[in-house]
């Protein structure tokens, strides 16, 4: 919802191209389609779309093939529209500027038409975020050493010479703009196509790796924490056996029973969950070399 978390997490990202690889159940499609407020039609105006935004939260519209989240900005876009498109690696920013829109798209259905259709000619928020980085960084377009700088300081460094380039040469002129951001958004596009070629693959088959390795590390962790329990059990068992020797004459389950209760109340971590495995933890102790004589030996029909 605007000024929470949500709004915090985006202001974290550092550049135009960071996307998170996640799960199905933790992404923003999952979020939206278990707590959000579905459309039942679009809304007419500007007005009325940031109006919603502001009540119920962002937009989403969310496919298989790309994502579409659309908010209202504050700081020195106050007020406005931004649209964030995102499909696999390739990230698309629109800023949607009030005093533009009825000329530009008439209507909000329109404009979320050419969203979704990803024919959406606009860069002034990237433009924006190239310039506001340059300045971050403290580089000088002029006196430059490309050996003293890495790869994305030199980029930087000429996508802002390009930039005073274009400024001189529109002078203001709109039409001129909308030429360079129709080649700005072009070559946005043929980057997300070469991300698509020849790295989205590389991505999720490592997201796919980092989970399998993840889960292998799971089933590792969990393994060890059975056969903690298991040998948890049967120390528990032989202290009630020791304490109280008539328990030894008892079914092994009924007094495996009272030491996995005693195991629980001792160690409540290790025991959060197992319980409801005790007969196979009982199988394990009396057919285990390692445990079975120790287990025998507590019970007079087993001994």
């Amino acid at each position: 919802m605007p000024g929470g978390p949500f709004y915090e997490e985006l202001e974290k990202i550092p550049n135009l191209e960071m996307v998170n690889w996640v799960a199905e159940d933790d992404s923003l499609r999952a979020h939206f389609r278990e707590n959000g407020t579905p459309i039942e039609r679009w809304y007419e105006t500007y007005d009325e779309a940031r109006a919603a935004i502001l009540r119920d939260g962002p937009i989403i519209v969310a496919t298989r093939k790309f994502d579409l989240l659309v908010q209202v900005l504050g700081g020195r876009f106050d007020d406005e529209i931004m649209a964030i498109r995102t499909s696999g690696r390739n990230v698309r920013r629109f800023l949607i500027r009030e005093k533009f829109f009825a000329e530009r798209f008439g209507t909000f259905e329109n404009l979320m038409n050419q969203l979704i259709s990803n024919r959406m000619v606009d860069c002034e928020i990237e433009e924006t975020h190239l310039r506001d980085y340059f300045k971050e960084l403290e580089l000088d377009k002029v006196d430059f050493e490309t050996h003293d700088f890495d790869r994305l300081e030199i980029d930087l460094v000429a996508a802002n010479q390009l930039l005073d380039l274009k400024d001189a040469m529109t002078g203001g002129d709109e039409g001129l703009e909308y030429l360079f951001a129709t080649g700005f958004s072009v070559g946005r596009l043929f980057s997300g196509i070469q991300n698509m070629v020849t790295l989205e693959h590389d991505a999720r088959k490592s997201h796919e790796y980092e989970e399998s390795y993840r889960e292998r590390g799971r089933k590792g962790k969990s393994s060890e924490r059975r056969q903690a329990r298991i040998e948890h059990l049967l120390c528990s068992l032989e202290a009630l056996v020791s304490s109280n020797p008539d328990m030894s004459s008892m079914p092994p389950k009924q007094v495996a029973q009272l030491a996995v209760e005693k195991a629980a109340e001792e160690s409540p971590e290790l025991w959060s969950q197992g319980k409801n495995q005790l007969d196979q933890y009982l199988t394990e102790l009396a057919s285990d070399p390692e445990y079975k004589h120790r287990y025998y030996s507590l019970f007079d029909q087993t001994g």
